[in-house]
């Protein structure tokens, strides 16, 4: 009997046995554009610059998007991913999208960096819930969250939530969280 097309369905053999059929995957990173940067990332003004290009580089900054900076264990770039592009006023976040480019390229540590096409850099209450949920799921997978950086890509200003002491806040109660897990 010729194997079915679809997953999981059973196959009966000649033999009268019956056998599934699986799919194996193949997890690949994709290269898709280059984006110049002009030198290590060693703080937020940096970090923001390189998202600023990245969301230049992805087009249609009068929206907002999610990006995602994968760094090695020695804090270098890896690469950058899109998460996600949104309307004027959100992005939509899975964090299980912020973390597939992450984990498929083996990163260590992350940038998150998103822009406000407003101009209004202070982050909203969900930019501050997402951020703890980022770095709950980080924690689980032993993966370090650097900073979350708002950008104005106008103007070139940003927001860091580490500069500003909230990232390390959220980061005491996302371990709480993990405590009482």
């Amino acid at each position: 009997m010729k194997p079915k097309s679809n997953p999981n369905e059973a196959i009966q053999e000649s033999s009268g046995k019956k056998r599934y059929l699986t799919y194996a995957y193949r997890i690949a990173m994709v290269r898709d554009k280059s984006i110049r940067y002009d030198m290590e990332i060693s703080n937020a003004f940096l970090g923001a610059s390189l998202i600023c290009k990245t969301i230049a580089a992805a087009g249609q900054d009068d929206r907002e998007h999610l990006i995602v900076v994968m760094l090695n264990s020695k804090n270098r770039v890896m690469g950058t991913n899109l998460v996600s592009m949104g309307s004027i006023n959100s992005s939509p976040v899975s964090v299980r999208e912020v973390f597939k480019p992450a984990i498929a390229a083996s990163a260590s540590a992350l940038l998150i960096g998103h822009n406000h096409p407003s101009g209004i850099l202070a982050p909203s209450q969900e930019d501050i819930l997402v951020t703890k949920r980022i770095l709950t799921v980080a924690k689980i997978l032993d993966m370090t969250v650097h900073d979350h950086l708002i950008v104005d890509t106008g103007t070139r200003d940003y927001f860091s939530f580490c500069d500003k002491g909230i990232l390390s806040d959220l980061k005491t109660e996302a371990a709480r969280m993990i405590d009482h897990m």
